[in-house]
């Protein structure tokens, strides 16, 4: 459920085990309500209490969040490098234009919105690579998307061999925008290795 409302992982976790804590409160106030005030003194209602306190901690999201940030804080994520990038594809063994984008960038601005609205504190350093993530991902994702119609459009037109002739001229001009925007003057994505 949470990639289809575009929640990443460690947010998506702090959110289900926060629903999952607000359902036991619930559930222990119903208790409460049937058995009366007092049910905590008998035998059974201790034992339940003390499964309940059990769960409760179970449902601690603050190493979840520690491990993240730890993970974060260790990784080297910069925005920078070239921008275009030719990859292999395993399936043909042909060569195609790749966008030279890291996911794990996208995953890192989500994280930090997600966990600011969750009330924890992200340090100063992680909030301001989310920030500048989330300047260049509207970027990134559209030219991701532009290079993927070029490599089918690519497949295509090297399928009916009858119309590379007739196309000659645009794809000419398309690989002509692509070497300016494979040149070293314009480097400011999020990569995978600098």
């Amino acid at each position: 459920m949470a990639q289809l409302r575009d929640l990443p992982p460690v947010a998506g976790a702090v959110i289900w085990a926060r629903q999952i804590e607000r359902q036991l409160a619930m559930y222990m106030q119903r208790v409460e309500d049937v058995l009366g005030k007092g049910w905590k003194l008998y035998a059974e209602g201790q034992k339940l209490q003390s499964e309940s306190a059990s769960f409760k901690r179970k449902l601690d999201t603050r190493p979840l969040y520690e491990a993240w940030l730890a993970d974060i804080q260790r990784r080297d994520m910069k925005i920078t490098g070239r921008l275009l990038d030719v990859v292999r594809v395993r399936a043909t063994g042909a060569y195609a234009l790749a966008v030279n984008f890291d996911p794990q960038v996208i995953t890192l601005f989500k994280e930090v919105r997600n966990l600011v609205w969750l009330n924890f504190h992200v340090p100063h350093n992680v909030t301001s690579m989310a920030k500048e993530a989330r300047k260049v991902y509207p970027h990134a994702v559209s030219l991701m998307e532009t290079v993927r119609t070029y490599n089918q459009t690519v497949e295509l037109v090297a399928a009916h061999p009858a119309v590379t002739l007739l196309l000659a001229d645009y794809r000419g001009d398309v690989q002509q925008m692509i070497s300016k925007g494979a040149s070293p003057s314009l480097c400011r994505c999020a990569c995978r290795a600098p």
